[in-house]
């Protein structure tokens, strides 16, 4: 990852900890009677793990994103379908970027007030494209996923979160591709 893409996701953290932090504390625990619909999206830094290109070394990071919708069942438990975007990574041989869909299962556990521990695993689908031709690099498939953030709620509908995911893509060959996201994001539930 990049000094710059690291710098700038640092303060990106730091921003939105500090935001939530100024807000007034006032008392806000996971509502034992909260579910229904969110929307929400996230962007942040993305790094790309996996083998070179013969003679072409790969510049691993980039900027990506997500933008997603979901249903809490329950306060503690709920899915969501999302897209998400890899960015581009430059090599001397050309580029690749990455994109896909997923769906998961979102696990939500209080640490304290208003912030909470947040989980996912669930299916990915994606693929992983030559930036110049549009040449598929990797196989359209269907691939387990899974990440870990933090989440603090603003207020009942509101939220922001930090979160790491791993996205699996699967080569043409036998390899495989992982590229981990890490983002900034924000919630509104309904």
């Amino acid at each position: 990852m990049s000094r710059h893409v690291k710098r700038q996701l640092i303060a990106a953290m730091v921003t939105s900890g500090a935001a939530a932090l100024a807000l007034p504390v006032q008392a806000q625990f996971i509502d034992p009677q909260h579910s229904g619909p969110y929307v929400g999206v996230g962007a942040g830094a993305t790094r790309l793990k996996g083998d070179d290109l013969p003679d072409a070394p790969t510049d691993r990071s980039d900027a990506g994103a997500k933008v997603f919708a979901g249903y809490h069942f329950n306060p503690y438990f709920g899915a969501e379908l999302g897209v998400m975007n890899t960015g581009r990574f430059e090599s001397s041989a050309g580029s690749l970027r990455g994109q896909g869909v997923y769906l998961d299962a979102v696990g939500r556990f209080p640490v304290v007030g208003a912030l909470s521990a947040t989980g996912r695993l669930g299916l990915f689908q994606g693929k992983l494209k030559d930036g110049r031709s549009g040449t598929e690099i990797t196989d359209d498939g269907m691939n387990v996923k899974g990440g870990l953030g933090v989440q603090y709620d603003l207020t009942k509908n509101h939220a922001l979160s930090a979160e790491w995911e791993r996205y699996r893509f699967e080569g043409t060959g036998n390899g495989k591709v992982n590229t981990d996201l890490y983002t900034v994001g924000y919630k509104f539930s309904f």
